[in-house]
């Protein structure tokens, strides 16, 4: 284990701590790489990571490939180097087709429109499997291996007292949030047990204890700056603004894109652009022998073939690739990224942000921090140390300290579907309609706006709204969001149904309270309903949206 302190984060104002909990583990589940840190609720700095044997001669990783290996059967067999690893040595012998490789399956809770909980996911091969179970396959692994690390370590803490984090995008959608807190239960991981932490947002808790350039750069109250996470699959991207006693305030909703360094993981961070050394990769012989089965071509036949005799050349088990390849590869993401800062920097709230924070994997290139220098000019750009740890060790601080950050930026405009009195200014004809409980006429499919895109929101700020229903033993609460500020409908452009809230009763006349909690890392949605002798409560469920049928008009 690798042992970091950050004492300067304990500040006075981030000091909310969970005095219940003994460990506070951290899971960073990435796009291509994952790894775990800890540390204990008695010295919660004192952050430990776990550092991986990546290959031979002994060489360490501090993550491991987000790679699951499945025996024939379709059980669990290995994860990350080891999966890797084995699948190779099957592939040499011609044995791995009935055994299932996983990769980069994260991507699927930022691309999938429709998630819910019967997604599936493509193993290498094109077969497909549950995305839920490969998922708690994952986390059940890492989880079980900080179990695996504290008893080395005779540390005799009973796993209750584990509290976990684990870190998702900030520009995750709501149902894919849900998606890995359901895919942690299933692993093992109580609800009560776990956070989920943004990205970006954890890298910017430790980024300002991380070395003495950013400690200064970042230091005082008022100072605002850019979090900029690329990691092997996104972008996600940060702006906050440093308060009394050091924590945070978001001061521009989170943004990003699939702009991340998913190719040639380890390469996309060394390799030098500006020389005409060859990239040199290596590559196993299941490939040489699966071109030549399935295209009749060595391989560099194949590769000339494809028109790059000039950039690639095979020589026994490697690929030498020339750098101006290689940019290319990343040219497309990296152009991409730096034109979205571009147009973040002309807004009115980010124009006198003087600093630029890289971190994630991806920021470890050198190519892509010379473009980002040279290219978003009077800007401080910082790279701080390790800064493909940054999320991993911010994961940690975060579970100790979890209101670092006191408000946040809504990405979205939130509501729900009610009928409200028609006003012909503003309602059209076709949403008319006579409501006889009411006796006068209503709009029906109308937007009750709960709380605005770009509003900014403190971590414990609530919002109750309360209707009556009539001529009903069930209810259907459809909760809408929106990226337009005020959506008259609930089907106008730029709307969409979020999730539903069920809630069945005795009587045919209830009244029902809907509590929407904003600011914190996922947002919570819930209905209370309260008969003669009895209370009901139901949370908002988003993986479910892709087979809902309308519930009626009229409705909330």
């Amino acid at each position: 284990m690798e042992v970091s302190d950050g004492s300067d984060v304990a500040s006075s104002e981030m000091a909310v701590k969970n005095d219940y909990f003994e460990v506070v583990v951290a899971i960073d589940f990435g796009t291509t790489y994952s790894g775990y840190a800890f540390s204990f609720c008695v010295d919660p700095l004192q952050i430990q990571t776990k550092r991986w044997m990546a290959g031979i001669a002994g060489l360490m990783s501090t993550k491991t490939p987000t790679s699951i290996l499945l025996n024939p059967k379709g059980e669990f067999d290995a994860f990350g180097y080891d999966a890797e690893r084995k699948y190779a040595s099957l592939a040499v012998d011609g044995e791995h087709n009935t055994w299932a490789l996983f990769r980069r399956f994260k991507m699927i809770l930022h691309n999938e429109k429709t998630l819910s909980s019967e997604s599936t996911i493509q193993d290498v091969n094109g077969n497909s499997a549950p995305a839920m179970r490969i998922f708690a396959m994952a986390i059940r692994y890492l989880k079980n291996e900080v179990a695996r690390e504290l008893n080395l370590q005779n540390n005799d803490i009973d796993e209750k007292n584990f509290k976990y984090v684990i870190t998702v995008p900030a520009i995750w959608d709501d149902a894919a949030k849900q998606f890995m807190r359901e895919a942690a239960k299933e692993a093992g991981i109580a609800s009560e047990r776990l956070q989920l932490a943004l990205e970006p947002e954890v890298a910017s808790i430790w980024c300002q204890t991380d070395s003495l350039d950013s400690i200064i750069a970042l230091a005082g109250p008022g100072t605002r700056y850019m979090i900029v996470d690329l990691g092997g699959g996104t972008a996600d991207i940060s702006i906050h603004e440093r308060l009394e006693g050091g924590s945070l305030k978001e001061i521009h909703k989170s943004s990003g894109g699939p702009w991340g360094g998913i190719n040639f993981e380890v390469k996309k961070r060394s390799f030098n652009w500006e020389s005409d050394a060859k990239c040199v990769i290596r590559f196993s012989s299941f490939l040489r022998d699966s071109c030549e089965k399935t295209c009749g071509q060595t391989l560099q036949d194949r590769i000339e073939k494809l028109g790059y005799q000039s950039e690639i050349k095979v020589q026994q088990d490697k690929l030498l690739v020339s750098a101006t390849l290689v940019c290319q590869w990343f040219e497309g993401p990296v152009t991409s990224l730096i034109n979205h800062i571009k147009m973040l920097l002309l807004g009115p709230t980010v124009r006198n942000v003087s600093t630029i924070v890289l971190v994630g994997g991806f920021s470890e290139s050198k190519y892509v921090q010379n473009r980002v220098q040279k290219e978003i000019q009077g800007r401080c750009c910082i790279v701080p140390n390790e800064a493909g740890l940054a999320v991993l060790k911010g994961a940690v601080a975060f579970g100790h300290f979890p209101f670092a950050v006191k408000s946040r930026v809504l990405r979205y405009t939130y509501g729900v579907c009610i009928d409200k009195p028609f006003d012909s200014t503003i309602h059209t004809e076709e949403s008319k309609f006579f409501k006889l409980q009411y006796n006068d006429w209503r709009a029906r499919d109308c937007f009750k706006v709960f709380a605005a895109v770009d509003d900014e929101v403190r971590y414990d700020k609530e919002l109750v709204y309360k209707f009556a229903q009539r001529g009903t033993l069930a209810t259907t609460v459809r909760i809408f969001r929106s990226t337009e500020m005020h959506p008259v409908y609930v089907t106008d452009p730029g709307c969409e149904l979020l999730g539903t809230i069920e809630l069945n009763h005795t009587i045919d006349y209830v009244t029902i309270q809907i509590t929407f909690m904003f600011g914190q890392t996922e947002l919570m949605v819930k209905a209370r309903l309260k008969e003669l002798g009895r209370e009901s409560i139901a949370v908002l469920d988003c993986l479910q949206k892709g087979k809902l049928k309308e519930t009626g008009r009229g409705k909330p």
